[in-house]
């Protein structure tokens, strides 16, 4: 197996570069499946997220905005 080493620039190894016919080789040794359907949201996390998102969209407050208001009542 010829494996690469990716390294910081610090040269510490941040990760590893396995050539396709040997990580292939390796899923049917370990039976590694690609289990994309396991990183799935459920209908209730979608809805969840879509409405914190427009929650938050509501409830923005721009940075300068929210800093005079700290100002404001700090009396800075």
């Amino acid at each position: 197996m010829n494996l690469q080493y990716i390294n910081d620039s610090q040269g510490n190894p941040t990760g590893v570069f396995i050539p396709i016919e040997d990580w292939k080789k390796l899923e049917k040794k370990y039976q590694i499946n690609d289990n994309s359907d396991l990183f799935q949201l459920s209908d209730l996390q979608k809805k969840n997220l879509d409405e914190r998102i427009k929650s938050d969209k509501k409830d923005f407050i721009p940075a300068r905005k929210a800093l005079d208001k700290l100002r404001q009542k700090h009396g800075l």
